[in-house]
């Protein structure tokens, strides 16, 4: 893909990669070429890396009647998801999201500045800093197989952006690639469990739940 005559694609790569959040945006409707360039998924990840602000993303979720506050990374490899108490020893950013949203959503994860919602009105990718959101579709058979566990990440392989979504039907799970835009199912990860930990915690690029098989409590690593 040529952007210019005068510079090559990777020269500007490098210098994109290092301007804040707020050039790029006029940038990127100056061509198509550099729309493409600038919202892809190894553009963001490597703008990410090099972003010297560090940003933390706050909310609280309500689970069972009680609160609890759950800060997400916006920069670093390790983005794993702290509970804070009390609200203290991190700098918050304070945003308002762009579409609708209830109250009781809840972050499914987070990834090179990129959240995965979930709401009742379903599964929403946002990334403030571009401010860029993408509705992903209805997962298949998602009103007759109950959700038992979700997570998000990114798949180095594929260098695209996937969700994983386990069901209650132990040998049925999908998974969303945003790329293609759709679901493929796959087989559920053994062993068998009766629990899982709704959450998924991304860790080096791999997805981990919490499991319990009933008589105990024991890790699975889903890799994608």
């Amino acid at each position: 893909m040529q952007m210019t005559n005068y510079l090559c694609e990777e020269l500007i790569v490098e210098i994109f990669t290092r301007l804040p959040p707020k050039s790029l945006l006029r940038f990127r409707s100056l061509s198509k070429s550099l729309y493409t360039c600038i919202s892809s998924p190894g553009f963001i990840r490597l703008h990410t890396f090099r972003s010297p602000q560090k940003i933390r993303f706050t909310h609280e979720n309500i689970d069972n009647n009680k609160i609890a506050e759950v800060v997400y990374t916006l920069h670093g490899e390790d983005e794993l998801p702290l509970c804070l108490c009390p609200k203290r020893g991190y700098i918050g950013i304070t945003t308002t999201i762009p579409f609708p949203c209830s109250n009781r959503f809840r972050t499914v994860g987070s990834c090179n500045g990129t959240f995965c919602l979930k709401t009742k009105n379903g599964l929403t990718l946002w990334n403030p800093s571009i401010r860029r959101k993408v509705r992903v579709p209805e997962c298949p058979r998602s009103s007759e197989l109950a959700l038992r566990g979700i997570g998000f990440g990114f798949d180095p392989i594929s260098d695209d952006y996937k969700i994983v979504w386990i069901s209650y039907e132990k040998d049925t799970s999908f998974v969303y690639a945003v790329k293609t835009g759709t679901w493929c199912e796959i087989a559920s990860p053994k062993p068998e469990f009766t629990y899982v930990r709704r959450e998924a915690f991304l860790f080096k690029g791999v997805l981990h739940w919490e499991l319990d098989s009933g008589m105990e409590r024991c890790f699975l690593v889903c890799g994608f």
